[in-house]
């Protein structure tokens, strides 16, 4: 199954709403028998990994939204933790749960990783929810989790930060739309990206157990140069009170004019 980035096609008034619902209940349902072939699959692997595939469950709607995705939610319960992959419709289409299963059994393997590392992908091993993905050079400990341009995509990757760590994320998040008003918004590899169009990904953010990781891909020419991170391209924040406002502005406004990460079309 070749995916390319992935953008989630609007609910709109001309759509039938009983059409709508046969669609995401065959898609519930192929989505449910992938999750039971990659939990066989997945007989000789860490417990670990049998466990939180055990909790995956799947929506052939993503939550009643007003976009076009199925989601994947799986709990890792030993690090407090709920994963989703956000998957667009028309990459459901005439695909088969087989065909989902190992993509299912590696997103949980690679957040497991980054998890483990309390690491952020540095370059991209492959590209979500393909079956023969590109790769590049360098070590990556990114996952399989459905790639999705825009701001929907994000919002829902947002409605899923565990309630403590919800404010804080949320501002960084606006922060950046206000700093960049031409922003494109996409989720690659499980966490949102922020870039421009041109001059390639700006900003990321992912939030872990305690605290929420904003990593600037302009790193070190940035001044003053972020705190963590083996290239010096990220900041960790633990509560909204620890968030530097001044500063956060200061480094957008540098890093929105400096060369980015990839491409952003």
């Amino acid at each position: 199954m070749r995916q390319r980035a992935a953008t989630f096609r609007r609910i709109t008034e001309r759509d039938d709403p009983e059409k709508l619902a046969a669609i995401a209940a065959q898609y519930q349902v192929l989505l449910t028998e992938a999750l039971a072939i990659a939990r066989r699959k997945a007989e000789k692997k860490p417990r670990l990994i049998r466990d939180i595939l055990a909790t995956g469950t799947a929506e052939g709607l993503g939550g009643g939204r007003d976009a076009k995705y199925a989601v994947v939610t799986y709990r890792a319960q030993k690090y407090k933790r709920t994963w989703l992959s956000l998957i667009a419709w028309q990459y459901l289409r005439d695909s088969t749960a087989a065909g989902w299963a190992d993509s299912m059994i590696e997103t949980v393997e690679a957040n497991v990783r980054m998890t483990q590392t309390d690491a952020w992908p540095r370059l991209p091993v492959r590209v979500s929810g393909t079956g023969n993905a590109p790769r590049t050079s360098g070590k990556s400990v990114s996952g399989r989790m459905a790639k999705a341009d825009g701001r929907p995509a994000v919002e829902a990757w947002l409605d899923r930060v565990k309630p403590e760590l919800r404010p804080l994320v949320r501002r960084i998040d606006r922060l950046i739309l206000k700093a960049m008003p031409q922003v494109v918004c996409a989720v690659k590899w499980g966490v949102p990206f922020y870039g421009l169009p041109g001059q390639g990904w700006v900003a990321g953010v992912n939030s872990f157990k305690a605290h929420v990781k904003l990593v600037l891909f302009a790193g070190s020419a940035l001044k003053p140069v972020p705190p963590q991170g083996k290239r010096k391209n990220s900041i960790d924040y633990h509560s909204k009170e620890e968030l530097d406002e001044k500063q956060l502005k200061a480094w957008l406004r540098q890093a929105k004019n400096l060369p980015g990460w990839g491409r952003v079309s």
